[in-house]
């Protein structure tokens, strides 16, 4: 999904990142920063923010819900990053998610073969097995912990930064998206029984939705200089901020099309 500088070493040819990004895309990544802790915790607790600040108020009964969510995300305000910015990277997942009709940002498949490591890839794979086969929140969040590290450990550069950004924002948006009986905030899973009144009664699959949203993250962390996001000097802040917001809007698109889980 989605961002940053325009450092000749960190952009996208113009062909691919003024076009809707397909199946044989290859990112190019950013090694020239290290996101802190500080950075990955602001990833996880503002993708929550943002995914609540959407849902606020939101009509139920809306005829466009999808435009009414997008605008939502557009209100808000985020300091670290210029108007144009966060709204190049909010139109770009919703062109990607919902108007381009394939989902390859939060693509399990395409993330993995965008990172550089056979450990990346494993850490990814294991964490996304304890998501469809962990129910509690405390069981989900416990095996992360041993993931972190060993991502922390064993892990540099784009690999580091883009793992350890799907590792939070897979705990942060469970958290949000699960409900109280599990170990969840409740918000997500509140939004999730009303969105049932305009989608004939069918349940979206919080799992899917929950996957997507770290795979956005992480996606969006290797997406270094697609449409020119935070131009000029690349700045960790910026960049976190960036991928917060881009992962939230991604969480809101499957929120509205993952109807369905699946094996």
């Amino acid at each position: 999904m989605l961002t940053y500088s325009c450092s000749t070493d960190n952009i996208l040819s113009e062909t691919t990142s003024n076009s809707i990004l397909n199946e044989t895309t290859v990112l190019k990544r950013s090694s020239n920063f290290t996101f802190s802790q500080k950075n990955i915790d602001y990833i996880g607790v503002m993708h929550n923010k943002h995914l609540e600040d959407a849902y606020e108020n939101f009509d139920y009964n809306s005829t466009t819900p999808i435009a009414d969510l997008k605008s939502n995300l557009m209100a808000i305000d985020i300091p670290e990053l210029t108007i144009e910015e966060k709204e190049d990277i909010i139109n770009f997942v919703f062109e990607n998610q919902i108007e381009g009709g394939e989902n390859s940002l939060t693509d399990l498949d395409y993330l993995k073969q965008n990172l550089e490591t056979q450990t990346a890839k494993d850490i990814v794979d294991s964490a996304y097995s304890s998501l469809n086969n962990l129910q509690y929140q405390s069981d989900f969040s416990n095996a992360l912990i041993a993931l972190k590290i060993n991502a922390s450990n064993s892990l540099t550069k784009s690999d580091l930064n883009s793992v350890l950004a799907y590792l939070e924002v897979l705990e942060q948006s469970s958290y949000f998206w699960k409900s109280t009986e599990f170990g969840g905030s409740g918000i997500g899973n509140a939004t999730i029984l009303n969105m049932q009144v305009y989608i004939n009664g069918v349940t979206p699959c919080t799992k899917a939705i929950i996957g997507a949203d770290g795979t956005g993250a992480a996606t969006a962390v290797l997406s270094a200089g697609i449409g020119g996001w935070i131009a000029g000097t690349l700045n960790p802040g910026a960049m976190a901020a960036a991928v917060a917001i881009a992962a939230a809007a991604a969480s809101v698109t499957a929120s509205q099309t993952h109807y369905a889980c699946q094996d």
